[in-house]
């Protein structure tokens, strides 16, 4: 996924940083499912989203 990242301190290098919990993440169309492109997100909200669909489940019978 494609997001604009809006960050808050307009000095800070946005190459070397992270992005803070008040910055806005606006994802760009397309956008996976349950996630409203072109809108903005605060980072704190959108985060949190975006790493539980990135986490993988174990499939059934495999090894823990």
């Amino acid at each position: 996924m494609l997001t604009l990242w809006l960050h808050e301190d307009c000095t800070a290098d946005g190459a070397a940083g992270h992005p803070a919990a008040t910055d806005l993440l606006v994802p760009l169309a397309p956008a996976p499912p349950g996630i409203a492109a072109h809108r903005p997100h605060r980072v704190a909200e959108l985060l949190p989203v975006l790493t539980h669909r990135a986490t993988p489940t174990r499939l059934l019978g495999s090894p823990a």
